[in-house]
């Protein structure tokens, strides 16, 4: 049976690690060309909504 790694341990395991930070961060810094794509499709999706929505306003009942 294993015993359980103590707590000075295990902080000096977790201090080599940068991914949380990485997590944590902006899209638009840790990959900005991903961060372009979405902002570039949520202003096509808009456009689109707002063309299939603006001509319903003006039917009368």
């Amino acid at each position: 049976m294993s015993s359980l790694p103590n707590e000075a341990v295990c902080d000096k395991e977790k201090s080599g690690v940068t991914w949380p930070k990485q997590l944590n961060a902006p899209l638009e810094e840790v990959d900005p060309d991903i961060a372009n794509i979405i902002e570039l499709e949520k202003a096509r999706q808009w456009k689109v909504l707002s063309n299939i929505c603006c001509p319903l306003l003006w039917i009368e009942n």
